[in-house]
């Protein structure tokens, strides 16, 4: 498995990942994952050709915060760490001193984010916080 930044040619398989991983509602549309990538920091994990995990951090212009929006992985790929991996590679690109944050959607969300303890870890769907 290797980790590397998004690309426009990802999109097709970037919509087929959030189709395994969210209810329709809750994925992006193609645009916005378009946006995405040109204007935020998005990886993807690939087992050779196949996305099978992507993250997104963005950084206030300021540097003072960087935040981990969204990482999700293939349900037949979870628990092998791509998600924890995901989350080390999007760290690495915040800016030295940033205060760090996340909103966790879901239960195994928040698990894994708060083996980041340098994170502040918040619950997505009431804005409190988790630590």
């Amino acid at each position: 498995m290797n980790i590397r930044r998004a690309a426009l040619s990802d999109l097709p398989a970037l919509m087929l990942l959030q189709g395994r991983c969210h209810e329709p509602a809750l994925r992006d549309s193609e645009a916005d994952a378009a946006h995405d990538i040109a204007t935020n920091e998005y990886l993807v994990a690939c087992d050779g050709e196949h996305v099978i995990g992507a993250a997104i951090g963005c950084c206030a212009a300021s540097g003072e915060w960087f935040h981990v929006y969204s990482v999700e992985t293939d349900p037949q790929h979870q628990r092998r760490g791509i998600g924890h991996q995901l989350i080390v590679a999007l760290l690495a690109l915040a800016p030295a001193g940033a205060t760090l944050s996340a909103d966790a959607a879901t239960r195994g969300g928040a698990a894994l984010l708060r083996k980041f303890p340098q994170i502040e870890v918040r619950n997505a769907a009431h804005g409190a916080s988790l630590k």
